[in-house]
């Protein structure tokens, strides 16, 4: 019997001839453009929440005209307590319309006309300075 070898491995090649890096820093970024500072009679002063765009008052007014108590959504940091009032009392009046075939409903518009037109007045009475200072107003 005789054995099988594998044949012997291959000699390695020979080293490169061209040198190793001797660094990994690659070519500079380009410079960004110089912005000069504002005018000496300016004033500048960053925006207390400058990673947000301000609220628009005639936004407000229209979601509360076409989404009623949803509105509070909008201005939510500061209205939390608005919007969960509403719904709390919009799903009890639900629940209770559907428990009572409809006799509650004699309640439940008058009382959702009214949290309708509170939405409406309550973001319409609001100064524009809140929504453009909003959430720090």
């Amino acid at each position: 019997m005789s054995m099988d070898y594998p044949p012997p491995p291959e000699p390695s090649p020979p080293p490169p001839s061209y040198p190793y890096p001797t660094s990994n820093v690659g070519p500079a970024a380009p410079q960004f453009p110089y912005l000069p500072p504002p005018p000496p009679g300016m004033s500048y002063q960053p925006a207390p929440y400058a990673y947000r765009l301000p609220k628009n008052k005639t936004t407000a007014v229209l979601l509360a005209i076409f989404l009623g108590f949803l509105t509070w959504m909008y201005t939510y940091e500061k209205d939390a307590w608005k919007f969960w009032t509403a719904f709390a009392i919009t799903l009890g009046d639900v629940f209770l319309s559907a428990i009572t075939f409809g006799v509650w409903l004699f309640v439940a518009i008058p009382l959702g006309l009214g949290i309708w037109v509170w939405g409406i007045v309550d973001t319409a009475a609001r100064s524009q300075q809140f929504y453009d200072l909003y959430p720090a107003a």
